[in-house]
């Protein structure tokens, strides 16, 4: 009985982790990307130094990009975010919000190495996205990222970063078992002789 609750509550909790996530992207999702938009320009220049970002929009769930390349060209790219971009956090937060770690200090150590992988995947997905959609105007397309990105890549990802986040909280609770004392144990003795 006892279990169960803790499966009960377990998926309880992953639940509410889920729904607060999604609200949470769907009302300052724009404004997380605005604060990013500095760094995205930088990827997407340095991955494609023909190109230079000149405009970056953030209106609700969609950026636009105007991008100008050597030739003076401008295509203007539009990109939505809400769909792709916050999956890693709302999916790796919500399975290590329902995972059921041995202390909260344990919980908290998993959910801060889980936001900044989901973090650091979610700066690279922004400008492949952006960079596919240049490659489709030029008919040079990458198979492979688009394959990855559009038959569950971003759930992939996701999933390897939950993974991760657990086996480096549990690396890093080893090692402080490590420094703590030994627990004495004391034996007794039997009542009945």
């Amino acid at each position: 009985m006892i279990a169960g609750r803790k499966r009960t509550s377990a998926v309880l909790r992953g639940v509410e982790a889920y729904v607060v996530l999604c609200l949470g992207s769907y009302f300052f999702g724009a404004s997380v990307v605005r604060a990013m938009a500095p760094a995205f320009k930088l990827e997407i220049e340095s991955f494609v130094p023909e190109y230079k970002v000149t405009e970056f929009r953030v209106e609700r769930a969609i950026v636009d990009l105007r991008i100008e390349n050597e030739g003076g060209q401008q295509p203007e790219v539009q990109v939505r975010f809400h769909h792709f971009g916050f999956t890693y956090p709302i999916l790796v937060l919500s399975l290590l919000a329902a995972w059921p770690f041995p202390s909260l200090r344990r919980r908290l150590l998993a959910l801060g190495i889980g936001a900044l992988l989901a973090t650091a995947v979610m700066m690279i997905d922004l400008p492949a996205e952006v960079l596919l959609s240049l490659a489709e105007r030029t008919q040079k397309k990458p198979f492979f990222v688009s394959f990855f990105f559009e038959n569950g890549g971003r759930q992939f990802l996701a999933l390897m970063i939950f993974l991760s986040s657990i086996a480096l909280d549990a690396r890093q609770g080893r090692e402080i078992r490590r420094g703590a004392k030994p627990v004495r144990t004391v034996r007794r003795r039997p009542l009945v002789r």
